[in-house]
């Protein structure tokens, strides 16, 4: 297998940038684009529909912001986080659609458990098949998925569901990336809960464990 590169960024919030017409990647140095495989957590819903759920903080951006996320190379994002439903199941209904014809694939968040718990895979030119699993800790009241309700992933009510899914990965797979929404913002340093996941993915096939919410390095 020859050798290949993944290029990994965190939270990805688009809701001024985008009806501003302003991209967020165009300065990145590398671009996202040289990569193999480029992944990022999309922190928002994608669409202009749906109701703002009760919360702090809701975010959403135009429909355009899956082409320029795509436009950037971006291959695959995580939506397993305490933003992707932020306008209710329509809104995650349509950030999932918008992202598909973008050519974007989503992980950690679907129509319902089973797509929203199940891996993806990215095949590498000439090279391996990765396979990336995305969860969150970080689950607002109403956005986990369930047998008939669209939704993420929640690493906190389903630990074992997830790495169940790590194992199931390792075998279809590769590599397999384990994306989890986690930790304390602005905490400078991984919790004992973050360390004792991280090690229990790793146990169960992840290759790479990629974390993400925290805003800092």
């Amino acid at each position: 297998v020859r050798e290949w590169s993944l290029m990994a960024g965190g939270d990805v919030l688009m809701d001024r940038s985008e009806a501003a017409g302003v991209d967020p990647f165009a300065a990145m140095v590398p671009a996202l684009a040289t990569a193999d495989v480029a992944f990022v957590n999309v922190e928002m819903a994608i669409t202009a529909r749906g109701t703002p759920v009760t919360k702090t903080f809701v975010f959403r951006a135009p429909a355009t912001a899956a082409e320029t996320i795509a436009a950037a190379g971006v291959d695959i994002v995580s939506l397993a986080n305490n933003h992707a439903r932020d306008y209710g199941a329509i809104g995650l209904t349509d950030t999932l659609e918008a992202l598909a014809s973008a050519g974007v694939v989503g992980v950690g968040a679907g129509l319902n458990d089973g797509e929203a718990f199940a891996h993806r895979v990215v095949q590498v030119d000439d090279g391996p098949r990765v396979a990336f699993v995305a969860s969150t800790q970080i689950v607002p009241s109403g956005f986990g998925a369930s047998a008939n309700v669209a939704g993420v992933a929640n690493a906190s009510a389903q630990r074992e569901r997830v790495l169940a899914n790590i194992r199931v990965a390792a075998e279809d797979a590769d590599v397999v990336i384990a994306s989890v929404h986690w930790g304390i913002e602005r905490d400078t340093c991984p919790s004992d809960v973050q360390r004792s996941f991280a090690r229990d993915l790793l146990a169960a096939g992840a290759t790479v464990v990629l974390g993400h919410h925290l805003h800092v390095l």
